[in-house]
C-alpha cells in the first residue's frame, strides 16, 4: 500500500515482485522476512505475510496465474 500511495504502479515498476512472493512462501502459507527462515523454519510472521497478500489482491492485475491463486489461497 505504501508503494501505491506513493504513485508506484506495482505491476509496471516491480514486475519481479510476484515471483519473489511466490518463491518465499512458507509451508504454512505465510512469509517471514527473517533471513534464512525459509531454510530453517515453518513459522510465518503476520507482519511479513499481510503486505504481499494485500499487494496481489489490491494493487496488481486481477488475472492471477494458478501459482498466484494458490499463494493467495494458502496465505488466507
Amino acid at each position: 500500500m505504501t508503494l501505491s500511495t506513493g504513485g508506484c504502479d506495482v505491476d509496471e515498476e516491480l514486475s519481479w515482485i510476484r515471483e519473489w512472493f511466490l518463491r518465499d512462501q512458507l509451508s504454512d502459507g505465510g512469509l517471514n522476512c527473517d533471513p534464512g527462515t525459509n531454510l530453517n523454519s515453518r513459522r510465518n510472521s503476520i507482519v511479513s505475510s499481510l503486505p504481499p497478500l494485500e499487494t496481489l489482491l489490491r494493487f496488481t492485475r486481477p488475472n492471477y496465474t494458478k501459482a498466484e491463486a494458490r499463494f493467495l489461497d494458502e496465505g488466507a
